[in-house]
């Protein structure tokens, strides 16, 4: 073996071994299956299937228990419908789904979730809507855990639609925090559209352990999807686009061991991609035509000097003419190979050391 073959096999021992560990350690898998990539999501114990059945008419919101077949609440306000059956489920520690019928909630308060691993659910990103009223300035889900060790299994099958075109100026479509990190593998969030928030669309701090699959987040006055301090996370074939902060995707310092797969970074207003965690892997992904803002302005991928040991693999980064950088790298120790990296004004900037650059095909943007 070759003195450059023994450096890569090495690189590659570093970036892959964490995230094998954690794949193990998490217990789910990433399969292949008509053309999509698919996880298993272990289902939470103690689950009680429709613990809370929610729905609306012309004017009033129904809460109904979905032990005992009694209406438990209603109002006009669905927020506090809503909060209602969240609280008297987690009043109980009560583990279970909440399950939001096809229609449009106006939502003119935060919908908290403190913990008891209860699981909001609707039935379609086209069918369950919660809007967020012009008037809430705040997130619109919000979940941080009094107790570190409470759970908040996650959100699937329905659309997040904030106030930002309608004057609201602050506020996350999705909130999740903890001081010390730890949530449970099994959070996750799950085909859902988060679209058109005065923040970020997806913000996520001290977060492990979670996976974001089959969502879009979109149009968006902050990043599509933020996370900082966070470990061992899987973003896989999710839509980020046209978001208008500072990056459509950013994994900021101490957001380590995360692997996003075949997504797609497309047409954000500045950088695609940040990176500034270690051991982080970008694989099968389209990044194209980001730096909208300004044309040559900005990256597709930002590899900032904090985000070492990454692997970037087999991803599309083009330009159509309106990034600067394919590949804006500043940090050590990567693997950049098999990229498909066009139409860029200068396709990689390497000002690192010790990077791995291979067999990336593509031309220049004229």
């Amino acid at each position: 073996m070759t003195h450059w073959n023994k450096k890569l096999a090495l690189k590659l021992a570093l970036i892959l071994i964490p995230v094998f560990l954690f794949a193990i350690l998490g217990s789910y898998y990433v399969g292949y299956n008509e053309g999509r990539f698919n996880t298993h999501v272990p289902e939470a114990r103690d689950i009680v299937e429709g613990s809370y059945i929610i729905w609306n008419d012309d004017t009033t919101v129904y809460a109904k228990n979905g032990r005992t077949g009694e209406i438990d609440f209603t109002d006009q306000n669905a927020s506090g419908v809503i909060q209602s059956a969240i609280d008297a489920m987690a009043s109980t520690r009560r583990k279970g789904e909440i399950l939001l019928k096809a229609g449009t909630y106006n939502i003119t308060n935060s919908i908290m979730l403190r913990g008891g691993g209860i699981r909001l659910v609707g039935e379609g990103i086209s069918q369950t809507t919660l809007k967020a009223s012009k008037d809430l300035q705040a997130n619109i889900i919000e979940f941080v855990p009094i107790d570190e060790r409470e759970s908040f299994d996650g959100l699937r099958d329905l659309q997040i639609w904030g106030a930002a075109r309608s004057g609201g100026t602050v506020g996350h479509g999705i909130y999740v925090s903890t001081v010390l990190g730890g949530l449970p593998s099994d959070f996750s969030i799950e085909q859902v559209y988060v679209r058109e928030c005065a923040q970020d669309g997806m913000h996520l701090e001290n977060v492990w352990g979670f996976k974001i699959m089959n969502c879009i987040s979109e149009h968006n006055l902050g990043e599509g999807l933020f996370m900082k301090g966070s470990r061992q996370a899987t973003i896989i074939n999710s839509f980020i686009a046209y978001n208008e902060g500072t990056y459509g995707l950013s994994i900021r310092t101490g957001t380590d061991n995360v692997i996003v797969q075949s997504c797609t970074i497309y047409q954000n207003m500045k950088t695609g991609v940040f990176i500034g965690g270690a051991g982080n892997v970008l694989t099968s992904n389209v990044i194209r035509n980001n730096s909208q803002a300004t044309v040559g302005g900005y990256s597709g991928l930002w590899l900032d000097t904090s985000g070492n040991h990454t692997l970037v693999n087999a991803n599309v980064i083009e330009g159509d003419s309106q990034q600067l950088y394919g590949i804006y790298m500043l940090s050590n120790d990567n693997i950049v190979t098999a990229n498909q990296i066009d139409w860029n004004s200068v396709q990689i900037f390497n000002n690192g050391t010790g990077n791995i650059i291979s067999n990336n095909e593509g031309q220049r943007a004229h």
